[in-house]
């Protein structure tokens, strides 16, 4: 690549540098950062810090430049949100809970919408588990007893 751009000011370049120069080697690529307006401060324009300059580059708000750097900003917190997304939905739909008998996507969604978390869940007595929508006296009493197997194992679930 030609150029890496970073999300941030100063710190954030700094950093950059230093991985770039223990990673990528004598032969790196421009390296830049770019940060919001600080509004409170009345700026109006975002600010470009490259490498090597001290102070940021001030660019007109309607910079064409500006405004390619500020897409490409916004497209990777995009894509970044969208994978975060896509990896919570991965962790919900396949858990510890997918190996209770009786317990199916349906009444895994009730119970950790209920409980918010796993160790809350591992925590639940019977009683608390059978108030969940959906969770029958027999399937509480089955999470229970499986949660119970799983207590002096090291596989006990944290979160």
């Amino acid at each position: 690549p030609d150029l890496f751009l970073v999300d941030g000011g100063k710190g954030q370049l700094a950093v950059l540098e230093r991985v770039v120069k223990e990673h990528v080697g004598k032969t790196s690529p421009q390296l830049a950062a770019i940060a919001k307006a600080d509004k409170k401060k009345g700026e109006r324009a975002d600010k470009v810090f490259v490498q090597g300059r001290q102070n940021p580059i001030s660019l007109s708000p309607k910079d064409p430049v500006l405004m390619l750097l500020m897409r490409i900003r916004d497209e990777a917190h995009r894509r970044a949100i969208t994978y975060h997304r896509k990896l919570q939905k991965a962790e919900i739909s396949t858990s510890i809970l997918d190996q209770i008998p009786g317990v199916g996507p349906t009444r895994k969604r009730a119970l950790l919408t209920h409980f918010k978390d796993l160790d809350s869940l591992f925590k639940a007595s019977e009683e608390e588990l059978a108030s969940v929508k959906g969770i029958t006296a027999r399937v509480a009493r089955e999470i229970r007893h499986f949660f119970n197997e799983l207590e002096g194992s090291p596989t006990r679930p944290i979160k």
